[in-house]
């Protein structure tokens, strides 16, 4: 029997997979988003969950993406 589920394709680079996968692994058995681990860039992800993914990988970027501070001088 085919078992049909809602989902959504997410696209990443392996770091930012790993952070998805990890907080999968922090939920509840029955909270789990995860649908599918297709390759090392894919995931597919519960439809409900598409929203606080992208919300928490952009707060993870945010934090770990590195700026040049305004008030430094070009060599």
């Amino acid at each position: 029997m085919v078992v049909a589920k809602k989902g959504v394709l997410l696209t990443c680079d392996p770091t930012v997979k790993v952070f998805v996968m990890q907080m999968n692994e922090k939920k509840s058995p029955d909270k789990k988003f995860v649908l599918a681990d297709l390759d090392e860039t894919h995931l597919f992800v519960h439809k409900s969950a598409a929203e606080e993914v992208r919300h928490q990988v952009e707060q993870f970027l945010d934090k770990n993406t590195y700026q040049k501070p305004d008030n430094v001088e070009d060599y």
